[in-house]
């Protein structure tokens, strides 16, 4: 697996449920290699083993700066509270290379970038690089619950006062209007039906944006979505065909049987069935869904996070492994 030690340079609370991390850049050596958007998968102690959780750069790599996430504590969430909780200045930690398809093609076109909540870390790297390298308008749509959940508030503040005649933001807290309907969300991005639209946040809002872009013009193939709900650039499971297959799944010590396709990922199989699942990129990028085969066999497809190591020790990837027996028994960390 190729891993990267990197040096945390400070951890800040941000606002009431999130924490932003800087990173010192690579230890011993080396750089972080990105894209505006991208996200880095983090390796995380556990005390029943390691987990991976994957969290968006919201720095820019044309700034000049060390790359920084944006850390929101999920309710039971074994990787963002620990990191919340224990993640320290000087410490180290593990991750992989960055990895995601939420990335403009252009920095040279006008952006429209819809974000809500914690979703602002890969939109805000986009809006950046955009002012930095590209030529084009800017404008960012950003919903919180309330003002005290608006994270990087003043940096963003700072970005309008360097780029006042191609930057524009439109804030929204719900504490105030109420959850922002469509056409609200047209009437903020009015004016750019030409650009290219980046929307993350959750994903009711996500889909509501969706819907918005394209009332005012933005062309389907330029709209684009980061959905690590479902992976980003992923669509929904579909049913199998032919043959099925049993499988135990055991995610935090409780099993559940479920039948599998021979046909499907496991991912897909245990997503379908409404297992929660961890899992992020689904195109074998990452180690979120890294799960250890306890019985069976599987055909691990191609991914860039398993090297020949982990996999004799009986790790795949759910999102990249099909069903090669009768049965099979796989555990998460």
């Amino acid at each position: 697996m190729r891993l990267q030690k990197l040096q945390v340079r400070s951890v800040m609370a941000e606002t009431p449920d999130t924490v932003f991390i800087e990173l010192g850049g690579p230890q011993p050596s080396g750089r972080v290699d990105y894209q505006p958007g991208q996200y880095l998968t983090v390796k995380i102690p556990h005390a029943s083993g390691t987990i991976f959780r994957c969290y968006s750069v919201s720095t820019s790599p044309y700034e000049g700066l060390p790359p920084a996430i944006l850390v929101r504590r999920v309710e039971d969430g074994l990787g963002s509270n620990w990191i919340a909780d224990n993640l320290k200045a000087g410490a180290t930690i593990e991750v992989l290379p960055a990895a995601g398809a939420f990335v403009p093609a252009d920095l040279n076109r006008d952006f429209l970038l819809y974000a809500g909540g914690s979703g602002i870390t890969p939109v805000l790297s986009i809006l950046k690089s955009a002012l930095i390298r590209g030529s084009g308008k800017v404008r960012l749509v950003y919903a919180n619950r309330a003002a005290e959940y608006v994270a990087r508030g003043q940096e963003i503040d700072a970005w309008v006062k360097r780029y006042p005649e191609r930057l524009s933001v439109v804030h929204w807290l719900d504490a105030e209007r109420g959850f922002p309907s469509v056409s609200d969300l047209a009437d903020m991005g009015s004016g750019f039906a030409g650009a290219d639209c980046f929307i993350c946040g959750p994903e009711p809002y996500m889909r509501a944006a969706e819907t918005a872009a394209k009332d005012i013009g933005v062309a389907e193939d330029r709209c684009h979505l980061e959905l690590f709900e479902l992976g980003a650039g992923e669509t929904e499971s579909v049913a199998p065909s032919g043959e099925m297959v049993s499988m135990t799944v055991d995610i935090g010590g409780s099993l559940i049987d479920v039948e599998c396709g021979r046909d499907e990922h496991l991912l897909d199989c245990m997503l379908r069935e409404g297992l929660n699942a961890p899992n992020s990129c689904r195109a074998g990028n990452c180690a979120a869904c890294m799960c250890e085969l306890v019985e069976g066999n599987v055909n691990l497809g191609e991914n860039s996070v398993l090297d020949e190591d982990d996999i004799a020790d009986g790790w795949v990837l759910a999102c990249r492994s099909k069903p090669e027996s009768e049965k099979l028994t796989v555990k998460f960390p």
